[in-house]
């Protein structure tokens, strides 16, 4: 259950820094164009970009917080199996390295197409710049 749980929480984090990454990168100009032609979710990423500094921070508090809950699950499971110390360590460091891997990759792929990209995380966006305690 933890495996399935930490994983869960790996795709949101890449899925956020994805989405961090088109908010950061993408013009109001750019998604107008997209809505005239008609693009799927372009509406959702033009609301998104209508309060593009709120929405951002709110995506990066909600990305932070997936990535410690993650840490923290691999810890306490980590503490279950071996309560050694030195196992902490290593597993945390593990832990830590996975996270930086899928946030950097999703923002280098979020960079290389930022259109796409932003099609497919935006209802994500919406969702979670609507969650009632961030909102």
């Amino acid at each position: 259950m933890t495996a399935g749980l930490v994983v869960v929480l790996l795709v949101a984090v890449g899925a956020l820094a994805a989405l961090e990454t088109v908010l950061a990168h993408t013009t109001r100009a750019r998604v107008a164009m997209l809505v005239d032609e008609g693009a799927e979710r372009a509406r959702d990423l033009a609301e998104l970009l209508a309060r593009r500094q709120t929405n951002l921070s709110v995506v990066v508090v909600v990305r932070h917080a997936a990535q410690l809950a993650a840490a923290l699950l691999v810890l306490a499971h980590a503490d279950r199996t071996d309560p050694e110390p030195a196992v902490w360590v290593a597993v945390l460091a593990g832990t830590l390295l996975v996270l930086v891997s899928v946030e950097s990759g999703a923002k280098a792929l979020a960079l290389a197409r930022t259109d796409a990209v932003g099609h497919r995380v935006a209802h994500i966006g919406r969702l979670v710049t609507r969650l009632p305690l961030l909102a």
